[in-house]
């Protein structure tokens, strides 16, 4: 019978049945595959569902890998959750940097002296970028030729 299902789950996936493909393949109890289908069509309720079934000490690996799928799928608050099942500090931190929430990752970070120093590095550059950026569309309006600042400002960005 575990054939036949696969086979259905194989046809589901080739005619992009993707939620029932995944709910197939769970139900055979191959979760990551099932975890894969559900992350890569955007499917994050089942994927949360899933989430939420898993305990860290038998499925980190999953786990984490549902998390990577929902910080990718930009659903911060579903990553957060499954990096928070995992402990996984050092993903909130990355998380929280890569959407610029500073205070989160302030305290997330206490206590960590490699982490701690990542934030601070990150928020001074966005700090000099902001500044550098609102500095040069000053200047902008009052130079003769703006095309030839927009092009000065692209490149010194590339340079930071």
């Amino acid at each position: 019978t575990d054939t036949i299902l696969y086979q259905q789950a194989e046809w589901l996936l080739e005619n992009k049945k993707y939620k029932e493909a995944g709910d197939l393949y769970l139900a055979v109890g191959k979760k990551k595959k099932a975890i894969e289908i559900y992350g890569e069509n955007k499917l994050l309720d089942s994927l949360i569902e899933i989430c939420r079934g898993l305990t860290k000490e038998e499925n980190e690996e999953l786990i984490a890998l549902c998390g990577d799928y929902f910080k990718k799928n930009q659903h911060y608050e579903y990553a957060r959750e499954a990096f928070l099942k995992l402990d996984d500090t050092k993903s909130l931190v990355y998380m929280n940097v890569e959407l610029k929430k500073w205070n989160e990752a302030f305290i997330l970070s206490r206590g960590n002296k490699p982490l701690s120093e990542y934030v601070c590095l990150q928020y001074a550059e966005a700090l000099i970028l902001e500044y550098k950026l609102s500095n040069n569309v000053f200047l902008m309006g009052k130079t003769k030729n703006p095309y030839k600042e927009i092009k000065n400002n692209q490149l010194f960005i590339r340079r930071i």
